[in-house]
């Protein structure tokens, strides 16, 4: 039996699913909800570890013993702290929030030495767009066009250099309200608009058809969305199917997420007019349940079979 824990934050479906798939495959599984520590986490760690164990409790509980974890999926970890509401004042809120967060990060670093799916390290890095673009490209993959600016005469040129055929996409989305992608037009370009912070310019990929390409280790899983919304996103009213994407654009994806020290990865694609895939971005920790949801996918039991592959290998090094 391998002991895994899912990293995430309150209410999380993915993890319910995921931990209901360990669980049936007879291992242990805990839901570490890395927002709602403060009244209920009960973390303890000790700067001697011949004085105890860190420990901090799962969902329902239990206190779990960091480093007799095999594996931590890392899924979610920015969502503000839930504090207690007799804490009113907003400052106070704040510091509870901030060392909550920086007690879990520390204890879990310091302590775990099983498999990191994926290190929190590499995947805040790897969640900076033009950190993702950069090693998209140095791998070989097709990319849009892009600027990224604040610079009123730039942008202005690159559109028209574009022929106006240009989306414009935030660098780091809200965690308050989603922020969609839209077309670029001249009225929308004005100096104070462009100015207020550095926004992605990018040529215009056209057509219907989008690839949401999940990456779990060397199990790869890909679907076709199609739509004719430049945001698939909101709503979901497209139409969905499994697709088999091709060995060369698969290896460039599993080579991007080796270059960025990740095990998994969830891709955003969309198909050219001659059939090539287009990269637009990756999220390390992406939604995938969706389109199991939509096309019976096993998505569910892949990603449990893949986790229990990483705690194979996360075993094989502590006995070495």
């Amino acid at each position: 039996m391998s002991r895994f824990g899912v990293l995430t934050e309150a209410d999380d479906f993915h993890a319910y699913c995921i931990r209901h798939a360990l669980r049936r495959r007879g291992h242990e599984c805990h839901i570490i909800e890395s927002n709602r520590l403060s009244g209920h986490g009960r973390l303890s760690w000790l700067d001697n570890p011949a004085d105890g164990q860190c420990v901090v409790a799962d969902d329902d509980g239990v206190l779990v013993p960091v480093a007799e974890l095999d594996v931590i999926w890392c899924r979610r970890v920015h969502a503000p702290a839930i504090v207690p509401e007799h804490v009113r004042d907003a400052d106070a809120r704040g510091v509870i929030d901030r060392n909550a967060a920086a007690a879990l990060e520390g204890a879990l670093l310091s302590e775990f030495t099983g498999r990191w799916v994926s290190d929190p390290r590499a995947t805040r890095t790897a969640e900076l767009k033009l950190v993702q673009l950069r090693a998209a490209r140095a791998v070989g993959l097709r990319l849009p066009r892009t600027l990224v600016s604040q610079d009123p005469e730039r942008v202005r040129r690159f559109c028209e250099e574009e022929r106006f055929e240009v989306i414009v996409k935030t660098v780091a989305g809200s965690r308050t309200a989603p922020t969609m992608t839209g077309h670029v037009t001249p009225e929308i370009l004005t100096d104070d608009a462009i100015a207020l912070c550095p926004s992605i310019y990018q040529e215009l990929v056209p057509g219907r058809r989008h690839l949401r390409v999940c990456c779990f280790g060397d199990d790869v899983h890909a679907a076709v969305l199609s739509t004719e919304r430049l945001d698939w996103r909101y709503p979901h009213d497209f139409d969905a199917e499994p697709t088999e994407l091709d060995g060369v654009t698969q290896r460039k994806l599993q080579e991007l997420l080796a270059q960025l020290g990740l095990r998994m990865g969830i891709f955003d694609l969309k198909l050219a007019d001659d059939g090539e895939p287009v990269w637009l971005e990756l999220n390390p920790q992406g939604q995938f349940l969706f389109l199991e949801g939509m096309t019976g996918m096993p998505l569910a039991s892949a990603f449990a079979d893949f986790l229990v592959t990483e705690a194979a290998v996360s075993a094989m090094a502590a006995s070495a």
